[in-house]
């Protein structure tokens, strides 16, 4: 079990406040705030006090990693779609299997139900059995003419 001193400063880089911190370790530990809040103040007087997660210490500075928009791009079916979505063009339909393609998510799981999330129901539609991905706009008109479903 960790100790109260381990805990603060383990989850201290969650948090961008002190208050939060203490009331989180004080559930955490079920150990009354107070105590907390003592072991907190102990810290903060040594020479090592706790980093908060605006806080980053300039050692930390050199390691380089992924930002989360660069690991869901990479990941998130959902986040994918949206952001190919966004750039579809007004009359240029693409089929169902091309958009596929140009999104490279065969690879994802689940990705066949992502394509019918109802948040991507305006950018396709259907005719002659065939599934066509465009700009909101251009699928609505062509359903408006029934050439589209």
């Amino acid at each position: 079990m960790k100790n109260i001193t381990e805990s603060l400063r383990a989850n201290a880089p969650l948090f961008k406040d002190k208050k939060s911190l203490i009331e989180s370790v004080a559930k955490e530990l079920n150990q009354p705030i107070s105590l907390v809040n003592k072991k907190f103040l102990a810290i903060k007087d040594s020479h090592t006090p706790i980093v908060f997660g605006d806080e980053t210490p300039a050692l930390n500075s050199k390691f380089k990693g992924l930002s989360e928009s660069e690991i869901r791009s990479k990941h998130d079916t959902k986040f994918i779609l949206s952001q190919v979505v966004k750039k579809l063009d007004k009359g240029l339909y693409i089929t169902d299997a091309d958009f596929i393609k140009q999104c490279d998510i065969k690879s994802h799981v689940g990705y066949r139900q992502m394509l019918d999330d109802p948040d991507f129901k305006k950018y396709k539609g259907r005719a002659g059995g065939i599934t066509y991905w465009s700009h909101p706009d251009s699928i609505e008109k062509m359903k408006n003419e029934g050439i589209l479903t």
